[in-house]
Formats: structure tokens, sequence, C-alpha cells
């Protein structure tokens, strides 16, 4: 029966079409999570680190703290600037992506897991690729055979 193989194989798309969307979702689900992570990660190591030259400065002579000092005035200026870039999330993913791409990383962990993210998102792509490229070649070995001009298209 026509008719209800035509049906079968809509089920069938409709299922792949959902399943593909809930991947899709909590991909991006993971990728909101771990970029803030990287943010709350870079923040806790500003702060760390603005404690510390605080202590420092506290702890040093007076002939030392002109130079510590100018060091927390560099941290608590870096911290500014960080608060501020926060808003890249209202951005979307690819422009928070974007602008960390450009940020310069004051915590190493941060940075850390910001790399391990992109290259994730790198090996993630070319499997992709590599999925579709082997869909395309499943599908050429139907009735038109394997012409690397022919699309499948009459």
């Amino acid at each position: 029966m026509p008719g209800l193989r035509e049906l079968m194989d809509q089920l069938k798309n409709r299922g792949r079409q959902q399943l593909q969307q809930h991947n899709m979702d909590s991909v991006v689900d993971d990728l909101k999570e771990r970029l803030e992570d990287i943010i709350q990660t870079e923040q806790e190591g500003i702060k760390r680190r603005l404690n510390e030259a605080k202590d420092q400065v506290d702890a040093k002579t007076v002939k030392t703290k002109t130079s510590s000092r100018a060091y927390l005035t560099y941290l608590r200026d870096a911290q500014k600037t960080t608060r501020k870039s926060w808003i890249i999330f209202l951005k979307g993913l690819s422009g928070q992506i974007q602008e960390l791409l450009e940020y310069d990383f004051m915590d190493q962990e941060a940075q850390k897991k910001f790399q391990e993210l992109l290259d994730s998102l790198k090996s993630q792509m070319a499997q992709n690729m590599g999925q579709q490229m082997m869909d395309q070649l499943k599908g050429c070995r139907g009735r038109h055979g394997c012409d690397p001009g022919n699309d499948g298209t009459d």
C-alpha cells in the first residue's frame, strides 16, 4: 500500500526531527552551562587575585606599597572591565564565544575550560561534517550512482 508506506515514512521523519531537536536543545543547554561556568571561574579568579593583592599591599612597607598599589589598581580596573564584559551574555551563544575569543583571561583555569570548550565544539563540528558526508554517500548509492557531478536530482 503506497499510502501506508508514505505515512510510515512521514512518521519516521517526524520522529527523527524531534530527536534532532531534542539533541540540539541539550547541546545548547550544555554550552550555556559551560560558558556560565567559565565566566564564574574567571570572576572568582579575579576576586581571589584582588584579595591576595590587597593582603600583599597591607603587609608591605611604605616604599614597596606604591608599586603594589599600582598592581592593586590594575586588578580593580580589570575586575570592572570584566564585569562590563559579562554583558556579553545578552548577545547569544555565538556572540559570547566571539567575545571570549577576544578576552584576555586572568584566571588560567577559566582559560583552560574555555579552550576545552572550543576543542569540544571543533570535534563536534568535524563529527557532524563526517556524518553528513557519509549520509550523502549512502544517498548516492541509489539509482543515480555516485557521480560527483550528480546531486541526485533529475
